[in-house]
């Protein structure tokens, strides 16, 4: 009676890839990463650079708050 409370929701191409998005790509499976970047690239690229971009941002910047957290009395 309950058992579709507990099959995996299937989400839809454009939200599955909104969701990569706000994951970090340390905590992604690497096929999932390839797939989000593939898919930035087949964007037209006033659309799929500024993403990228962004993206790649705020990877950068989460390598650096795990830094800061690691040595905190590190000046990078």
């Amino acid at each position: 009676m309950l058992d579709h409370l507990h099959q995996p929701r299937r989400l839809g191409h454009q939200p599955q890839n909104r969701h990569r998005l706000t994951r970090s790509a340390a905590r992604m499976r690497g096929e999932h990463v390839d797939a989000l970047l593939d898919e930035l690239s087949n964007l037209p690229r006033v659309i799929g650079a500024p993403i990228t971009v962004a993206w790649n941002a705020k990877e950068d910047l989460l390598d650096l708050l795990a830094t800061a957290r690691t040595f905190p009395n590190c000046s990078a």
